[in-house]
């Protein structure tokens, strides 16, 4: 493999790798679709007939199952242990010419032009007090729809439903020629010579990840606010608990909402306050006695707001007070006062 190299454009959520092999081009996109609720990848080549490769989904769940759902897709069941959630993922393939089979699991592509992969999931969870959704219908409603739909469609509309984030703000420091180089080698290079536009792209770069992991629900469904590892966690006991830490973590990851103006981006966020204060009612009754609502110093899906861990940093009751910093602040930038009397002091 030669001229290998990656990219990833902010300005449309894009990452694309390219590279040349046995005298073939080769460009692979990938991007994760807000309005198609689908996470895609598509691949190409400078040559016809040399896309061809095996996909196959998997999961460190135990009991997880793969099957055949159809000529061109495959599923996956799980059901987390001694849980109570479940989930459906579906893997989906259109090609341009070439063959498509499905065997032992498996989605084999071969002499394809390009080819085009879409990842669905759907769970039974709908809110912290009820998980009674169909996995099936959520992870299968996004593959009827893009059926009949090509790529650079689905490409371009996510690229304009993420636009309506991002082209909110733009922010120029400066040029200088350390912008030609690739982004390791500015890095390094940033000590000893003055690249103001690398300070710029941080930036932006932050609000791609806000707008990537932070946006209001879909579908009549709320979405989960934005943690340690922003929404895309891999792991069966990731750092944490992969839970919101309201000492400084959840704050610090909404720090940026309102000021850059993301105030869309802070919903789940608030949204996530209102049924913490709900619960964290019955906290505070039972452990002190007290009126009002309380928050520990973290949370998770299931809305938790005892003190958990040890005593030294468990029995950390400023929780509440810290979150709730987050509601004037949406109203300081927005001056919604329709939210300030319903949702940021309701009576």
């Amino acid at each position: 493999m030669t001229n290998y190299r990656r990219e990833l454009n902010l300005t449309t959520a894009l990452s694309r790798v390219t590279y040349s092999a046995n005298g073939v081009n080769f460009t692979r996109e990938y991007l994760a679709s807000a309005p198609d609720q689908v996470m895609a990848v598509h691949l190409t080549a400078d040559k016809p007939g040399q896309i061809s490769f095996e996909a196959s989904l998997d999961s460190p769940h135990k009991g997880a199952s793969a099957r055949k759902f159809d000529n061109q897709t495959i599923a996956l069941s799980v059901q987390v242990k001694n849980g109570a959630l479940k989930g459906e993922s579906l893997l989906h393939i259109q090609t341009q010419k070439g063959q498509i089979t499905v065997s032992n699991g498996k989605l084999i592509v071969s002499g394809a032009d390009e080819a085009a992969l879409y990842l669905t999931a759907g769970t039974n969870f709908k809110n912290y007090k009820d998980v009674s959704g169909d996995p099936a219908t959520m992870s299968q409603r996004p593959i009827q729809a893009i059926r009949t739909k090509r790529f650079d469609l689905i490409k371009a509309a996510h690229a304009k439903e993420y636009q309506t984030y991002f082209n909110t703000l733009a922010l120029d420091l400066g040029h200088s020629a350390s912008e030609q180089l690739p982004t390791n080698e500015r890095l390094q290079n940033f000590e000893k010579s003055a690249d103001p536009s690398l300070i710029a792209l941080y930036l932006q770069y932050g609000r791609y990840l806000l707008i990537s992991s932070s946006r209001p629900g879909h579908n009549g469904l709320p979405a989960q606010p934005a943690n340690l590892q922003g929404i895309w966690n891999d792991l069966l006991t990731p750092p944490w608990g992969s839970k919101y830490t309201t000492n400084i973590n959840l704050e610090m990851n909404y720090w940026p909402a309102e000021l850059l103006n993301l105030s869309a981006c802070h919903e789940p966020m608030l949204s996530a306050i209102e049924e913490l204060a709900e619960a964290g009612r019955k906290t505070a009754k039972a452990h002190y006695n007290a009126r009002g609502w309380v928050l520990h110093h973290n949370t998770d899906l299931w809305r938790g707001t005892a003190p958990i861990n040890a005593s030294n940093h468990g029995i950390w009751v400023s929780g509440g007070a810290w979150v709730s910093h987050h509601l004037w602040e949406h109203y300081r930038y927005t001056q919604d006062r329709t939210f300030l009397q319903n949702r940021g002091i309701p009576s």
